[in-house]
């Protein structure tokens, strides 16, 4: 869904209280690594998915690291959403 041409220069997307599990989080990482219809994202909302975790925020740095290019996303919210260190050390390694 999110490689389609309607989500061309979207800014931003907001998915807060979203049921996410470790195959949304796959889902989310790939539609980000892969779509060239994503490169203007400027901002990514995820507060309160409270099934995604550490793993989920691993495959999402995973994909700013290797994929498209996202230089306009400036920002980030995942408060209230269980990531740890891992999680968190992992996306600040690809922001790096």
């Amino acid at each position: 869904a999110l490689q389609c041409t309607h989500l061309c220069n979207m800014a931003s997307i907001n998915l807060s209280c979203n049921p996410f599990g470790p195959k949304g989080a796959q889902l989310l990482a790939d539609a980000l690594r892969l779509s060239t219809h994503l490169q203007t994202l400027t901002s990514l909302v995820m507060y309160h998915c409270f099934q995604f975790d550490n793993e989920g925020l691993t495959e999402l740095a995973y994909a700013l690291r290797h994929g498209t290019p996202l230089s306009h996303l400036i920002s980030l919210d995942f408060t209230g959403t269980p990531v740890g260190d891992a999680g968190v050390s992992a996306f600040a390694d690809a922001l790096r």
